[in-house]
């Protein structure tokens, strides 16, 4: 459905989709060119496109939790051209709503990422917040698969070991509080200034499971940081 802007400078999505999960989250993208734009807690939406003649936008109920690099994400998976993410359905099975769309590369119809994504609520030691799983269906051609983190530049990254999964990408919101997103792939990969980098086609025509959990801390020290990457790496 159509949804409105998330703030007074921002677009308004004609082509959106709003999934709400049973643990209290909604997840809002555009889907015009697949984009999370932002993470909702509370009632899910009122569907104001049924009053009337129809054609009003949908009216999300939930607090904004986590606005996507400021309501203006970038594309979030690249390939060695320009590509779309063309929305492909929804599904719901095994109680949870997932995602399908593929990350189409202009230059090579054929050069296609398939991806099924799902999310929820996460609760770790240090906090709540909430998990994207995203499976990613890699074609044989592409050598060069890169993943922008969401948060933007200027964070920190923080990791086990060598610059690979598990990690830890550290922002601070405009708000003071503290975004970390947590980073865990069964891939071969290179992590490196706010992407993940599937490098020298090391899973080519394969499936490679990436999990990204966001968590809003008002603090963030060495402490939370070891903490935390001793629970993923348990």
């Amino acid at each position: 459905g159509h949804l409105p802007a998330l703030g007074p400078d921002l677009p308004e999505h004609p082509r959106g989709l709003l999934i709400g999960t049973t643990d209290g989250l909604s997840f809002e993208y555009r889907a015009d060119d697949v984009r999370l734009l932002a993470v909702r807690q509370g009632d899910f939406v009122e569907r104001t496109d049924w009053t009337g003649r129809g054609g009003s936008p949908l009216k999300p109920l939930g607090n904004v939790i986590d606005l996507i690099d400021a309501g203006q994400p970038e594309p979030m998976i690249r390939m060695s051209g320009p590509t779309t993410a063309r929305l492909r359905g929804t599904s719901i099975m095994d109680g949870r709503a997932t995602l399908r769309y593929s990350v189409d590369s202009t230059d090579d119809s054929r050069n296609s990422i398939h991806v099924e994504e799902w999310g929820e609520a996460a609760q770790l030691t240090a906090g709540s917040g909430y998990t994207r799983h995203m499976t990613l269906t890699m074609p044989p051609a592409e050598d060069s698969v890169t993943i922008r983190l969401p948060g933007g530049s200027g964070g920190v990254l923080h990791d086990s070991g060598g610059g690979t999964s598990p990690a830890i990408w550290a922002t601070q919101r405009p708000d003071g509080q503290y975004r970390i997103l947590l980073i865990e792939t069964d891939a071969s990969v290179a992590l490196d200034e706010s992407t993940v980098s599937f490098k020298g086609a090391s899973m080519p025509g394969g499936v490679v499971e990436l999990t990204l959990t966001t968590l809003i801390l008002p603090e963030w020290n060495d402490d939370i940081r070891t903490a935390l990457l001793q629970e993923l790496s348990s």
